[in-house]
């Protein structure tokens, strides 16, 4: 379905899909709409669809962005997700394409605090879990050590009585050796 305006001297259609993604927000940029970003980011933005082998339809922007200070074509591919955001499905500079996680550094000029807030409860997140992992270590290495503690005294008073039984048979023996000695001298004198 294609939406149309007309203004004087000017008449545009626009594929429903990309009207409705333009309309969405990123998950991690909540206070723009895409169609916002984009045009903060881009000169020269086209919006347009793409289908790939398997049918799938996305949602393409392609333009001029600057990066490291000179201008540069980029291409952005959008779903057009249910609900209020769409994702970003792959992302390029100079046609070629880019890990989508670089996209983000264009995205936060523009949503710089709604990154900022993401971000930081990302990290506040991660950190109450790597203290909750921290306290679950010490803890069980805490129970470790009381355990080997437990077993070290097990092995002591088992050695113990070892040695205690190694030392009784030892007396034993020598008392027995003593005994048949004394009987084989007793022997010999009579």
């Amino acid at each position: 379905m294609l939406v149309c305006s007309a203004l004087p001297l000017l008449t545009a259609c626009e594929n429903a899909e990309v009207t409705e993604v333009k309309k969405q927000s990123l998950p991690y940029c909540e206070s723009y709409t895409v169609g916002e970003v984009m045009d903060s980011l881009m000169q020269e933005a086209y919006w347009g669809m793409d289908t790939d082998v398997s049918g799938k339809t996305t949602v393409v922007v392609e333009g001029m962005v600057v990066d490291d200070n000179r201008l540069v074509p980029a291409e952005f591919k959008f779903t057009h997700a249910t609900g209020e955001h769409a994702e970003l499905i792959t992302f390029a500079l100079n046609q070629r394409a880019q890990p989508t996680l670089l996209a983000h550094k264009f995205f936060a000029r523009v949503c710089s605090d709604d990154y900022l807030s993401h971000f930081e409860s990302g990290v506040k997140s991660a950190v109450g879990v790597a203290k909750s992992f921290a306290e679950g270590v010490k803890d069980t290495y805490n129970e470790n050590e009381k355990e080997i503690g437990n077993i070290k005294d097990k092995v002591i008073n088992v050695s113990g009585k070892l040695l205690n039984k190694a030392l009784d048979k030892a007396n034993e023996l020598v008392d027995d050796y003593q005994k048949s000695k004394e009987d084989s001298t007793d022997a010999a004198t009579k």
